[in-house]
């Protein structure tokens, strides 16, 4: 179940991050939309992808379990994140299993494509060269694609509908070849599973989407760098405008995918060529600025998530009764000094002691681990009481286990050892105390009960 709980999270805390990340850009982008910035805007666009591929969020909260005891638990989050996980699960399946039908469906139609001629094969070449493009691409022709474009990560192929004048073919094999360069298509894949992941997320089609359009015109600038005549080139996806598209832009890259975009892409091509002072510098500034916000939602939402999981699960922690008074005697209490090398792993609790408060628990802690809550200052002569019991879940429990409490210096005073651990300790001095409950035995350990701070007895 913490497998499951911890791939919920991941989903969660992504979709969170993801989509800050997207509406921050979106509103700013606007601000930036026509100055020429292409370079930048595809690059953040990439990252806003790549923050619901990566767990970062949940990366950075699974380092609280050595200050906190993320992922326990209990009957009601079991529950719910289980009904939730089967309710992603069946539509990531029915998402996957549209997207590979089409995919299958444009794959077998390329398969049984023509291919071109030893002089177009040649013109790619060489035009592969001038690029600096070192894998070898076939050309084909399938009628029914409609228009020009690249298919294919592994065994790629740039797909013509028919054969184009000479001067045309080389604007769009540049293009095409470009995109190849630019790894277009890698990314578009990864949007795929993406969106068949994040199925429930509808601002995720507008991340493809604008992911598509800045790629296009990413790559427009620097099929420009190398055809000196703009005009032309644009005039050949002007006329490739007029042929009906069959295949849509979310498996294949194409010369032209539609008007709205196409004007996008003149009007962005054409800031470009007019604005180029302070370009480097600003677009340091504004990746600087999405790497801090990054940084302050990982940070925020981290924090913010292990906090609140941590409150759930308190608050739905069943209560463990651990005896009635007469059944079970309290326990001597014992003292040693604090030694780490007797555990492997210390988790610090969310909770804090504080003077006549307290509050029950569950922990499940393995051999050799540790947990403790946070520091609280207690007085001399305060009482810590302390019940835990082992037994509730198994037949056979882990019975050597250490509870009690431990001063700042170190100096601890427990009991150990049974089903059942009752006591009431003292404390000898004034200062700063924790409980903690570590497990000395050869098995995990499931202990419930409770602590209770008094100042009197």
């Amino acid at each position: 179940m913490i497998i499951i709980i911890k791939i919920f999270s991941g989903i969660f805390l992504c979709t969170l991050l993801g989509t800050i990340l997207y509406l921050f850009w979106k509103a700013v982008g606007r601000l930036i939309e026509h100055k020429g910035y292409i370079d930048i805007n595809y690059l953040i666009w990439k990252m806003v992808l790549l923050m619901f591929a990566i767990p970062i969020t949940l990366i950075y909260a699974n380092g609280f379990e050595k200050s906190t005891y993320v992922f326990e638990v209990t009957g009601p989050i079991k529950w719910v994140i289980g009904i939730l996980m089967i309710i992603w699960l069946v539509g990531t399946i029915i998402f996957t299993i549209r997207f590979l039908e089409k995919y299958r469906a444009i794959r077998k139609d390329i398969l049984n494509a023509d291919p071109c001629g030893d002089e177009i094969q040649s013109m790619v070449k060489s035009i592969s060269k001038k690029l600096g493009v070192h894998k070898e691409i076939q050309v084909v022709i399938l009628e029914k694609a409609g228009g020009p474009m690249l298919y294919g990560i592994l065994k790629p192929r740039i797909i013509l509908p028919r054969i184009y004048a000479p001067q045309q073919l080389n604007m769009i094999f540049t293009h095409e070849l470009i995109h190849y360069k630019h790894h277009d298509l890698i990314w578009k894949h990864l949007a795929n599973i993406i969106c068949c992941i994040y199925w429930f997320q509808p601002a995720l089609k507008d991340v493809f989407y604008q992911l598509d359009q800045w790629g296009e015109t990413y790559c427009d600038r620097t099929v420009c760098e190398y055809l000196p005549d703009v005009k032309g080139y644009f005039s050949t996806i002007i006329d490739i405008s007029m042929e009906e598209i069959r295949y849509g832009r979310y498996t294949t890259a194409g010369l032209y995918e539609s008007k709205e975009v196409l004007k996008l892409r003149m009007e962005r091509m054409k800031s470009y060529r007019q604005q180029r002072r302070l370009r480097r510098g600003i677009s340091v500034s504004v990746l600087f600025g999405m790497i801090i916000l990054s940084a302050t939602t990982v940070f925020a939402s981290g924090i913010g998530f292990v906090k609140t999981y941590d409150k759930i699960a308190d608050e739905t922690r069943e209560e463990i009764n651990v005896g009635t008074e007469g059944d079970i005697k309290d326990q001597k209490a014992k003292y040693r000094m604090y030694d780490k090398t007797r555990i492997k792993k210390c988790m610090i609790k969310n909770e804090r002691l504080k003077e006549n408060d307290g509050k029950p628990f569950t922990w499940k802690i393995k051999p050799k681990e540790r947990i403790e809550t946070k520091e609280g200052y207690l007085n001399k002569g305060t009482y810590v009481d302390i019940a835990a019991c082992m037994g509730f879940e198994e037949e056979h429990p882990e019975t050597h286990i250490a509870i009690g409490i431990v001063d700042e210096d170190g100096e601890e005073t427990y009991i150990e050892n049974g089903v059942n651990l009752v006591s009431v300790l003292k404390v000898k001095k004034d200062g700063r105390y924790r409980v903690f409950i570590e497990n000395q035995g050869t098995k995990k350990a499931i202990a419930g009960g409770y602590y209770w701070v008094e100042t009197e007895k």
